[in-house]
């Protein structure tokens, strides 16, 4: 183990995140296991993982990749094309040219799953617990290298999707809706797509953010209407408000 650390979740203190990074047997400093552990209670009920990929290390990036797994190769080639140095291509939305020139150095970031028992969902705990862990990473723990660009696939189920490849046009739209609703749950951590054609999600490390839920602004907003007159009169401060808001939404 190269790295480790402990969080407890900023909003339900029974939950604690174990993160950890290891170094690869094969590609020693060139590639790292990255993970965390979701706790509740002492309990394991989640866990995420990926790689973290260090480019220019002396190894092949594409190899390095492909020694991983198919989706981490085919990932990299969308990003990065066929780049030994995994330099970033050039149809990459929304980077100025000086973000594409740190983010095509140092740490390569894959986030290949985030798993939570199904009585856990619902809370935002695999959103917060993959916050809690590309942040640690983010500042180089013990000296590992820091990442500069974070990459995943926002899908459903692989065996959803094959299923629903083999059913009615009303299927595929649910599946469709789905895989709507996922990549807008990722997106309140501040991955945004790659362009229109492609199906992978990135970040930057400088766009690292934990937005509240559609739901709960709705919530917040029913809640600050229902105060205006309060607020108009006197009787409760906007700071104030703001303060309960932000409450509500944490709860």
């Amino acid at each position: 183990m190269v790295a480790s650390h402990a969080v407890t979740d900023s909003v339900n203190a029974k939950y604690t995140y174990k993160l950890s990074a290891y170094e690869d047997y094969e590609f020693g400093d060139a590639l790292f296991r990255i993970g965390a552990v979701v706790l509740c209670d002492g309990n394991r009920v989640g866990s995420a993982s990926g790689r973290l990929v260090i480019r220019d290390s002396g190894f092949d990036f594409c190899e390095v990749c492909d020694s991983v797994s198919q989706e981490l190769c085919s990932i990299a080639n969308d990003v990065c094309g066929d780049d030994s140095h995994g330099r970033l291509v050039h149809d990459i939305d929304g980077l100025s040219s000086e973000e594409h020139a740190r983010a095509s150095e140092g740490g390569f970031l894959h986030i290949s799953h985030v798993t939570l028992r199904a009585d856990h969902r619902g809370a935002d705990i695999g959103l917060r617990c993959l916050h809690a862990l590309i942040s640690w990473l983010k500042s180089g723990p013990a000296g590992l290298p820091a990442w500069t660009i974070a990459v995943l696939f926002p899908a459903p189920d692989r065996r959803a999707l094959q299923r629903s490849q083999e059913k009615t046009e009303e299927e595929k739209k649910k599946n469709t809706i789905s895989v709507q609703k996922i990549r807008s749950h990722w997106s309140r951590l501040g991955f945004v797509g790659k362009s229109a054609e492609s199906s992978i999600s990135y970040l930057l490390p400088s766009r690292i953010t934990l937005q509240p839920s559609a739901r709960d602004l709705r919530a917040r907003d029913l809640w600050e209407a229902s105060f205006d007159g309060a607020v108009s009169a006197g009787a409760i401060s906007q700071d104030v408000l703001a303060r309960l808001s932000g409450e509500l939404i944490a709860a």
